[in-house]
């Protein structure tokens, strides 16, 4: 192989020590809810809801960990394209892909923004395509904010060897789903960008968001420290 990309390790990992850390905290609070059920309490109802919303979770954080390990996207010096792509690879569901396609198939690759607001937030991810030689477009996958740059990575090497450039398509708004966990969708490839000033909008809505994140846990953490402090 002269090229040969896989999801790192570290990437993995976090995802399964995460899957990790939400089943002992689904089972914790399911252990609670049965307690309180044994001895008739009303709020066993919401804290077993808890717990199934968390287990629910954890299954789609399993899920993750498992489409990471398996992405490979390869180049091969026969001119062959080889393609592991699990269903999740971006926050809109794909058919997965394993395959191996000759690099004269690709015709053109494509890139865009597709932004996702729910609850308040903006969830950004760059999105790749890859136009085949039938006029149809393959999902490469999508880079997520927290995560190891990926497709683009791939999608540079595959431009690369073909010589094709990679086209921006600017950037659209999807629909986030069920809170950006169950039915996300996009619009078509063809269909036009945002404007610019919307654009550049997303892309602050987003850091906005991750800075509110990144200020609510450092203060989760001074409080806990003080309170260990001063207990």
């Amino acid at each position: 192989m002269i090229f040969d990309l896989r999801r790192g390790q570290g990437d993995v990992v976090m995802m399964w020590v995460m899957a990790g850390l939400l089943g002992f905290a689904t089972l914790m609070v399911s252990i609670a809810g049965l307690a309180l059920v044994n001895d008739g309490e009303g709020a066993a109802v919401l804290l077993i809801a808890i717990a199934l919303f968390m287990g629910a979770m954890t299954w789609l954080v399993c899920d993750e960990a498992l489409s990471r390990a398996g992405t490979r996207v390869a180049l091969d010096g026969a001119g062959g394209l080889h393609l592991k792509l699990p269903g999740r690879r971006s926050y809109v569901g794909q058919a997965p892909v394993s395959a191996v396609l000759p690099l004269a198939t690709v015709r053109g690759i494509e890139t865009r923004l597709e932004a996702f607001r729910a609850l308040g937030n903006t969830v950004i991810q760059r999105a790749y395509v890859l136009i085949l030689a039938d006029g149809g477009r393959l999902a490469l996958g999508a880079d997520r904010r927290m995560m190891a740059p990926f497709f683009g990575e791939a999608a540079a090497a595959i431009a690369q060897r073909t010589n094709l450039p990679i086209t921006d398509r600017g950037a659209v708004d999807g629909a986030p789903g069920f809170a950006m966990i169950w039915g996300a969708s996009v619009p078509d490839w063809q269909a036009p960008s945002l404007p610019q000033a919307a654009s550049e909008k997303r892309v602050r809505d987003e850091q906005t968001a991750w800075r509110v994140v990144a200020i609510v846990v450092g203060a989760a953490m001074l409080i806990g420290a003080l309170a260990r402090a001063l207990g």
